[in-house]
């Protein structure tokens, strides 16, 4: 799996997946990497990649890449969920740090989430400022209906239930593009929300995103 990727099940309806890649799905290898997961990506640059020649006819289709330190934290409260990500994936090449912040309220049914690109403190040396382009996707279940809301950052999501849900995100560029998913060896027609912006590389960068069920006051229209 892809550091920080998540899936989401909304009642009876997994709105929130991955590209689903498989081993019987060899000519599909790109799905296996960052922008096939529920995840940011920076650079448009995945980390990790297939294993290739003789190694990947040996040891079988595995990923290969500088080793990554994953910090996870989690609490349980009075009707809410609080869970915190933290990877340094993209230190190498950028000098950031990824983490991703959950937030379930279960009162409202809503799902709150802040991403947030920040170099690490106490570094020895300053990185060179450069402006960094970065895609927060989420990749939907096929079957997932999506409509952009006339405000451009609203994305109405119905599953085959019927339940329709409201993601919303603060990001500068929301937008619907098309994507595939490996179902048990077959291709299938699926789409992803994508969030598009740039992070510099020597501060602090959050987008915010959430997901409530439609119906509620504040809809967008």
């Amino acid at each position: 799996g892809q550091p920080a990727a998540l899936e989401v099940v909304c009642g009876r309806d997994r709105l929130f997946t991955s590209a689903g890649w498989t081993p019987r799905a060899l000519d599909r290898q790109a799905l296996r990497l960052t922008p096939g997961a529920s995840t940011l990506t920076l650079g448009e640059q995945p980390l990790g990649e297939p294993l290739s020649g003789w190694k990947s006819e040996l040891l079988g289709p595995r990923l290969v890449g500088p080793a990554l330190h994953v910090t996870r934290q989690h609490q349980d409260g009075d009707g809410a969920v609080w869970l915190e990500v933290e990877h340094d994936g993209w230190m190498p090449g950028y000098g950031l740090m990824h983490q991703r912040r959950l937030y379930i309220d279960q009162r409202l049914d809503e799902l709150r989430a802040e991403e947030r690109l920040h170099p690490p403190e106490g570094r020895p040396e300053a990185t060179r400022a450069i402006a960094a382009p970065y895609a927060l996707r989420f990749q939907l279940e096929p079957g997932v209906q999506a409509s952009l809301a006339r405000d451009r950052r609203s994305i109405l999501l119905r599953g085959p239930s019927g339940r329709g849900w409201w993601f919303r995100s603060d990001g500068p560029d929301v937008a619907i593009e098309p994507a595939v998913h490996i179902d048990e060896g077959l291709t299938r027609r699926s789409l992803q929300i994508v969030v598009r912006g740039s992070a510099r590389t020597d501060a602090e960068t959050k987008v915010r995103w959430k997901l409530s069920p439609a119906g509620a006051s504040g809809d967008p229209h």
